[in-house]
């Protein structure tokens, strides 16, 4: 809370213990990391032992519900998801293409 502008590494949920495991990174480059469990956060350090010590976190969540957006209006969605989204919608309503069976009369054998 004495620094309302320091930001904290997010690292993607299960990731945590695979950081660990890497010398070059482990420390998250003297940075302080965490990574969300259901309702816990979980940071890379001890805050309350940091110099200065961190004893409060203000978390501010970036959500919005579904049913608050109008029909046009832009979902908050990054490039790849809109990608794969995309993709997605193409197959659901892609007519698909049967093959016709087709006859070789040279296979018939009598």
């Amino acid at each position: 809370m004495s620094n309302a502008f320091e930001d904290f590494i997010p690292i993607p949920s299960g990731q945590f213990a695979m950081v660990l495991t890497q010398r070059l990174m482990s420390d998250i480059l003297g940075q302080v990391g965490y990574e969300v469990r259901g309702k816990e956060v979980i940071y890379t350090k001890d805050l309350p032992a940091q110099s200065p010590a961190v004893n409060y976190v203000s978390i501010q969540l970036i959500v919005m519900d579904f049913s608050q957006y109008s029909d046009y209006e832009l979902l908050p969605i990054t490039a790849d998801q809109e990608a794969d989204i995309i993709e997605t919608v193409i197959k659901m309503f892609a007519p698909e293409q049967v093959q016709p069976g087709i006859v070789d009369s040279t296979s018939d054998s009598k």
